[in-house]
């Protein structure tokens, strides 16, 4: 009997549209401290003027910091359904008759938390859910591996999610002097375009796993795949 992944799919979708928004929200907040700074390292002006733009960039702090902890929010809301998506997913693989894949179950946990590995690993899974959730291959087919194509929509996936991780950086310490809003603007730019992948990332991953849903529900029932 085919474990039930519709519904994680479909709160997946909910929290990934919101990670979108949030992710635009971030944006705009890092290019609002990005424009502070700029008035900041241009700034000529009088005590009282200055006072008003240390008043911007402590409400501009604000704002990103609340940027950064909805970001949060919405990646650990969408590991841990993702995470028990993808172990429904593959143990009905296994029930399909999908054996002996590359990864077993347990992988679609583990491999989000090894150092490095996490990386690679789950991008490797769920190109291995992909194969196995093919309809056009029957049931307990021995072959399946070498029958079943990868997809190009994972991979892109797994990409821009990684390139969101790198480019979204932090700078950490404190300062007033030039350099350090100089390295603060450079470093909000990075994590502004940061961001941007990560709305690429999201949509991206939305599109995965409404696929691999929906390839395996045919899978089981033998109806067409919805498109």
């Amino acid at each position: 009997m085919m474990r039930s992944i519709g519904g994680l799919a479909a709160s997946l979708t909910v929290v990934l549209w919101i990670t979108v928004a949030v992710s635009v929200f971030a944006a705009i907040a890092y290019l609002n401290r990005i424009s502070v700074i700029n008035d900041l390292l241009d700034f000529r002006g009088g005590l009282g003027a200055y006072y008003d733009l240390v008043q911007r960039g402590e409400d501009a702090d604000d704002l990103v910091s609340v940027a950064s902890g909805l970001g949060t929010v919405c990646s650990l809301t969408i590991l841990v359904l993702l995470i028990i998506w993808m172990w429904r997913v593959a143990k009905n693989a296994l029930d399909a008759g999908r054996r002996d894949p590359r990864f077993a179950p347990g992988w679609t946990i583990g491999g989000w938390f090894i150092p490095l590995a996490n990386l690679v690993i789950p991008g490797l899974i769920l190109q291995d859910l992909w194969r196995g959730s093919d309809p056009s291959i029957e049931r307990g087919d021995p072959m399946w591996r070498l029958r079943a194509k990868g997809s190009a929509l994972v991979g892109w996936w797994w990409a821009t999610w990684v390139l969101s991780l790198v480019a979204t950086v932090r700078i950490t310490g404190d300062g007033d002097d030039r350099d350090y809003f100089e390295r603060l603007r450079v470093w909000d730019s990075l994590s502004a375009g940061g961001q941007l992948v990560r709305i690429a990332a999201a949509i991206l991953l939305l599109l995965v796993v409404r696929r691999i849903t929906r390839r395996q529900e045919a899978l089981f029932t033998g109806r067409p795949v919805v498109a």
